[in-house]
């Protein structure tokens, strides 16, 4: 069946301002992996949130290489992509070590980032700061994407204990084989020997009957 879509962010306090933005704001679709009409500014206020849009705009226009913003913009974009497709959401569900895998590939893109805060941390402190409040913004906007989940996983697996009760597949399912002891051995040879005895005296009388007919046809 397919998942429901996961809900970002987990706090409604992240969620901010959602209010039309700008002409030059709603253009910016620098986010990978977004075949939706959401701008990025709707994408980072759904997933981190109105304070990190803030940033985000100031720090664009400090940028040097821009590598930082980019691996910032894929741990979002791969959240998205999930997010707004249920398919590749039971996949994920579906494949533990594969979901595992990206939230370990997620959390690797941010201490990358971080790395390259730290590496100059004197350059500008403002910056530095600006940085450190986005990362954290976006680890826990990983850690409420690898939880929910969790919560959706064990969801499924609740539903699928109660709907077997009331399903064929899962009558069959849940039944067991019933113990067989001594007592009920002894019980169905009880029940036989009656017939084998009833078989057996319909066994002489066919015989003597026919020995008859043959006597009688020699």
């Amino acid at each position: 069946m397919n998942a429901p879509h996961l809900p970002m962010p987990a706090s409604p306090a992240m969620v901010g301002d959602l209010n039309p933005p700008p002409a030059s704001a709603a253009r910016l679709r620098e986010i990978p992996y977004n075949y939706t009409s959401f701008s990025d500014r709707e994408i980072v206020l759904r997933l981190l949130g109105a304070r990190a849009w803030e940033l985000l705009d100031q720090l664009r226009a400090e940028r040097q290489t821009g590598r930082s913003a980019r691996m910032l913009y894929e741990v979002l974009g791969d959240i998205w992509v999930v997010q707004r497709n249920p398919y590749l959401q039971d996949d994920l569900l579906d494949n533990p070590k594969r979901r595992e895998a990206l939230i370990d590939a997620l959390r690797h893109r941010l201490a990358e980032v971080d790395k390259r805060r730290r590496r100059h941390p004197e350059d500008d402190a403002k910056r530095d700061a600006w940085v450190g409040e986005l990362l954290t913004a976006a680890e826990a906007a990983v850690a409420a994407f690898s939880h929910q989940f969790e919560q959706v996983a064990e969801l499924r697996k609740r539903a699928t204990k109660v709907f077997a009760r009331h399903t064929a597949e899962g009558q069959h399912q849940v039944r067991r084989p019933v113990a067989r002891g001594p007592r009920h051995r002894r019980h169905r040879l009880a029940r036989r020997v009656p017939l084998r005895r009833a078989h057996a005296r319909h066994r002489g009388r066919d015989g003597r009957a026919g020995g008859e007919a043959a006597s009688s046809w020699a």
